[in-house]
């Protein structure tokens, strides 16, 4: 096996489409290798095009120079490159084994494959400690997975693109793209890591409230069995551009399964349209307006397919057809092992959680309306009839410019809707092999990875209006015994969660009381001048209790139960924190500075963790309690009370410890 041989098969298991299109790659006579007979690392490549080298002095003598400037990039795990160069620089970067993984993107096919031909990177792509990215193939569905892992996302603020050789300036606008593209990453990466512990932990309340009336609704794997009655579903969402397609849809509704979002339910009974399933997973109450001004004989024959993280009152306020309660993938709602009724909602919105329903139930094809993610042309956020109105979302200072549906200049969008846009785009890379996704939404912002089709041009192509009438999905409910078991497994569930919450709560509290009372000291010396007065062993053997707790962070049951509450802190700490952990050490002192600055961030650090922890205790046990609204009676409006309630025991801690 030839070393492109050995490149290649590494490659393919990480990367398939780059694989495969070097497997088949000519390659042109734009740019030539050239080598040193006598010291094989001076491999230099000549651009024909302009006869520019992309080492204009001795490779060898320029690679150690660049390794030189980036000594202070050698603490940093994870790296981003513009420019392959000859390959030597990069190999000599990974004998650091501090160097988890360097990502690097090179913008001429040709000097990858030449030096890809040359250089055994195979261990090192196996490994995953180098990526190799064309440019041109850089996308957010497609690139996101190497920016969305815990350990990637902690070193964020630490990101840098570095552009490996003066030769690679010549691609200035395409550097600026890259660079671009990896920061709307990295942001998108670290946003989904959450900012608001309070909405998650109201998350968290609303499960455990819901639970006896999920398990009485029908399973969410029986709903994607029985949900592809026709090989074409479409999603209708509610952006401006809907407005234009209700006709048509009105038209082939007995011939597709009609999936739609519960902004737009009220639209489509105002225009005599009968969805097969109404998708609706928001946790505020407002979002039970939809069905509240809907009459009853709107809601009949509908399959509502709703997230038991939602406000009780908004599934109350159905009034007929069937509910089916599935959960959100996180991990306290997989600790009761009820995965007959879960998961859906990766994404931040309905039509992200009504586009996995599409695609796990098998569909062969999705059509996207009322997907305009964008602010019409005249400013509009939603289509004509909305219940919250047609300008509910406004203009801010905040608002950009994305690429227009058609790919013909720009419009308007916010940054919400990117969001729900960019999980759009990762799904669809997920799964373009399986299932055909179309917008035809006509408007708005382009959906990167769906082909791009007129209503009627997508009727014509996928719907076939002389079959027969689909017939009406229906669902069973789960056996009187069944229930039985159920309620049983949940209340055993639920306690030893419970009991496992306590213990590791009164660990963590009894650890922060350690950390406060050093860090005290340590606040009231000169750091500088009193180094001799502080007791390293006791900082010391302090760093090594706060390893075991940050071990928790690998043991599956208290991820299951806390990670999804507790990581909209705990990765914005460690964020700064990772500034701490790659200064460079030049001498014993700054060691010492070091251990002292280290144990001071980590004491916010476990008052943050211990205090989210015992909020998501209270949630558990709590369950709504102190909510006004039962079922049939107005809605308990006052959200916002039951935010700063739960901030409110996060923020007493103190006083608990």
């Amino acid at each position: 096996m030839n070393i492109l041989e050995k490149n290649l098969s590494a490659l393919l298991k990480q990367d398939l489409s780059l694989t495969l299109e070097l497997t088949s790659y000519q390659q042109s006579d734009k740019f030539e290798i050239f080598f040193d007979q006598k010291e094989p690392l001076n491999i230099n490549i000549i651009d024909t095009e302009d006869y520019t080298p992309l080492y204009k002095k001795t490779p060898l003598e320029e690679n150690h120079k660049r390794l030189g400037e980036l000594k202070s990039f050698q603490r940093i795990p994870y790296l981003y490159f513009y420019g392959l160069g000859n390959g030597v620089l990069f190999k000599m970067l990974l004998q650091n084994q501090q160097l988890k993984r360097v990502l690097v993107v090179e913008p001429e096919i040709d000097i990858l494959y030449m030096i890809l031909n040359v250089i055994d990177f195979s261990k090192e792509i196996q490994e995953g400690r180098v990526v190799f990215l064309l440019e041109k193939d850089i996308s957010f569905g497609a690139s996101s997975k190497y920016f969305t892992k815990k350990d990637v996302r902690i070193y964020s603020k630490l990101y840098e693109l570095i552009v490996t050789s003066d030769y690679y300036e010549k691609y200035r606008k395409s550097i600026l793209s890259t660079n671009k593209a990896f920061i709307e990453l990295i942001h998108h990466s670290v946003v989904g890591a959450g900012n608001d512990s309070a909405d998650a932990l109201i998350g968290v309340e609303h499960h455990f409230m819901n639970l006896p009336s999920l398990i009485k609704t029908p399973k969410l794997t029986e709903l994607l069995k029985k949900i592809k009655i026709k090989p074409t579903a479409i999603l209708v969402a509610t952006g401006p551009s809907l407005t234009k397609q209700l006709e048509l849809l009105k038209q082939v509704q007995d011939y597709a399964v009609i999936v739609a979002v519960d902004a737009s339910f009220p639209i489509l009974y105002k225009n005599n349209i009968k969805p097969d399933i109404v998708v609706s997973m928001e946790r505020i109450p407002l979002t039970g307006e939809f069905f509240k001004k809907t009459p009853k004989e709107a809601h009949e024959g509908v399959i509502f397919a709703l997230s038991s993280l939602q406000h009780p009152n908004v599934i109350n306020n159905i009034k007929a057809g069937t509910k089916q309660i599935s959960m959100r993938p996180f991990g306290y709602t997989r600790a009761l092992k009820l995965d007959e009724w879960g998961y859906l909602g990766i994404g931040m919105s309905a039509a992200n959680m009504a586009y996995e329903l599409i695609y796990h139930g098998g569909f062969q094809n999705c059509i996207l309306i009322g997907q305009d993610l964008a602010y019409s042309e005249d400013g509009k956020s939603h289509a004509k009839s909305h219940i919250l109105g047609e300008n509910e979302v406004k203009n801010t200072q905040g608002d950009f410019l994305v690429t227009k549906y058609g790919g013909q200049g720009k419009i308007r969008t916010n940054a919400v809707w990117n969001m729900f846009k960019n999980y759009f785009e990762t799904d669809i890379e997920i799964t373009k092999e399986k299932m055909n996704t179309i917008n035809s939404t006509e408007g708005g912002a382009q959906i990167l990875g769906t082909k791009e089709l007129s209503f009627q041009q997508a009727i014509d192509s996928f719907i076939d209006l002389d079959s027969e009438k689909k017939q009406k999905i229906t669902l069973n409910y789960p056996s009187k015994k069944e229930l039985i078991q159920l309620e049983k497994q949940l209340n055993e569930k639920t306690n030893e969660i419970k009991v496992y919450s306590q213990e590791k709560i009164f660990e963590i509290k009894e650890l922060f009381l350690e950390f406060a009372k050093e860090c005290k000291f340590l606040e009231e010396l000169d750091i500088e001048n009193d180094l001799e007065k502080v007791n390293f062993e006791r900082l010391n053997v302090l760093n090594e209790k706060l390893e075991e707790v940050k071990k928790y962070f690998t043991d599956i049951e208290f991820l299951k139960i806390f990670l999804d509450a507790t990581q909209a802190f705990i990765v914005h700490q460690e964020i700064e924190i990772a500034k701490i952990v790659v200064r460079e050490i030049k001498d014993e002192k700054d060691k010492k500075i070091k251990m002292i600055d280290w144990i001071k961030a980590h004491r916010f650090w476990l008052f943050s963790l211990a205090g989210c922890m015992e909020a998501v205790l209270i949630a558990i046990n709590r369950k709504g309690e102190h909510y006004n609204a039962i079922e049939g009676q107005p809605y308990d409006w006052d959200y916002k009370d039951i935010k700063d309630s739960i901030k409110k025991q996060i923020d007493s801690l103190n006083d608990h410890i």
